[in-house]
């Protein structure tokens, strides 16, 4: 596993080598998504993707871009990227699924499943998604990125922001 920090992004990614396909945690599904961090964005979840556009001056869809172009440019993906199969992404902390959105439109093989333990985040997600036209590329779904409910090598690539 290889994992790529992002300076200035505040996120990693990790990407498989060498066909070990990335961890995606507990293979326990997750009973409900305790109180903490999405109950708090479930508070802020309408006016979430406003805020953050203002609090960083509009450069959060920018730094999300650089996250992504960073990982098609690492080695150790972009032969994932361009292999003949469906390249199979976690996005782990989705929210509202910009960074979702942006695998999408960049790599046409990825299939992304976001996961989010903010069910308010994830619609307002599923309504950009489906404005996008993506929904057969995105799923989205309920869950802590501490108890993810994936069997290991799932994934070839994880992003968390």
């Amino acid at each position: 596993l290889s994992c790529l920090a992002v300076a200035g992004v505040h996120a990693m990614v990790c990407a498989e080598e060498a066909g070990a396909g990335v961890a995606s945690g507990s293979a326990q599904a997750a009973d409900k998504v305790r109180p903490g961090s999405g109950t708090m964005f479930d508070g802020v979840a309408e006016k979430y993707d406003l805020l953050n556009k203002l609090i960083s001056l509009g450069l959060d869809q920018h730094w999300r871009g650089t996250m992504v172009r960073a990982v098609g440019d690492h080695v150790a993906l972009t032969a994932a990227f361009d292999a003949p199969k469906k390249l199979r992404v976690l996005d782990v902390a989705t929210g509202t699924a910009d960074v979702a959105i942006i695998i999408a439109k960049m790599f046409p093989s990825a299939e992304i499943t976001g996961v989010d333990p903010s069910s308010n985040m994830l619609s307002l997600g599923r309504m950009k998604i489906a404005e996008a036209n993506l929904s057969s590329r995105i799923q989205l779904q309920l869950g802590e990125s501490e108890n993810l409910a994936f069997p290991d090598q799932s994934f070839d690539a994880a992003f968390v922001s």
